[in-house]
């Protein structure tokens, strides 16, 4: 029983007794519930717990949820997520993105932001490119230069999701290009 921030998340509600003599209610997680009777849709902005109560009759049920922010997505060039890639195919990208994996809601991140380090062999030198998008743009001219041998390196990668609020992301990817 999760609910996760700035994602609506439906909730079937059944009442013993009729709508009429129905009342539901939710507390606690900066809650919301939409009117209506058995389908309706909660949104949280609040870590913590939340709690939905049915009352009917003069009796009253709660349930008890946790909320949570949305997990990190994974940062993601072409197809992968990180490791080794073909030089050809790195270097035809225009986009770095972040993908949510395994998660159950439509919700969708945007990278603002990452820096990207570029190592190519013979070249004592690391070039580095910083982004103000998910577009690759600044970096075309090093990214040009990759060669088989060559590894990329992205740092500092800041994200939004639904909840507005910019986050960076651990463990950002790196590639070997082959």
């Amino acid at each position: 029983n999760v609910f996760y921030i700035e994602v609506d998340s439906p909730v079937p509600i059944g009442s013993p007794t009729g709508w009429d003599k129905t009342n539901v209610s939710i507390s606690g997680g900066g809650a919301t519930i939409s009117p209506g009777t058995a389908k309706r849709t909660v949104k949280v902005t609040t870590i913590g717990e939340c709690k939905i109560t049915v009352t009917a009759d003069g009796k009253s049920t709660s349930f008890p949820f946790r909320v949570k922010r949305i997990p990190d997505p994974v940062i993601k060039v072409g197809p992968s997520g990180g490791g080794k890639m073909q030089a050809v195919v790195f270097r035809g990208q225009q986009f770095v993105r972040a993908d949510l994996e395994n998660f159950d809601f439509e919700a969708k991140f945007s990278v603002v932001s990452a820096t990207v380090y570029f190592s190519v062999p013979g070249d004592r030198n690391v070039r580095q490119a910083t982004l103000t998008s998910g577009s690759l743009a600044p970096a075309k001219a090093h990214m040009d230069a990759l060669v088989p041998g060559s590894t990329v390196t992205f740092d500092n990668i800041k994200v939004v999701g639904p909840d507005g609020q910019p986050r960076t992301i651990q463990n950002p990817p790196g590639f070997s290009l082959f």
